[in-house]
């Protein structure tokens, strides 16, 4: 019995640090490309907006949310929220 629970110990520590170094990665290219103006000079929101009309979605919002790389749908709501690096 204490071999399984310190295998399984092993496997959560080896999870928890190969999800922190996505998000290590995920964060740090986000602050690269994040600098960057884009060709279009769209911002996230008008981007949004324009995805979901083209693919006809039209009963979904796009609205703003503090914080950075908290973007999110909320489903009940039917809003998309962008971070504040995104939507402006």
């Amino acid at each position: 019995m204490p071999q399984y629970y310190l295998l399984f110990l092993f496997l959560i520590l080896v999870c928890a640090i190969l999800a922190a170094g996505a998000s290590a990665k995920v964060r740090s290219a986000f602050q690269a490309y994040g600098k960057m103006p884009n060709s279009s000079r769209m911002t996230g929101y008008d981007t949004a907006v324009r995805l979901l009309r083209a693919n006809g979605v039209n009963d979904v919002t796009v609205g703003r949310v503090r914080g950075t790389l908290s973007d999110h749908f909320h489903p009940t709501k039917k809003v998309v929220n962008l971070s504040d690096g995104v939507y402006g």
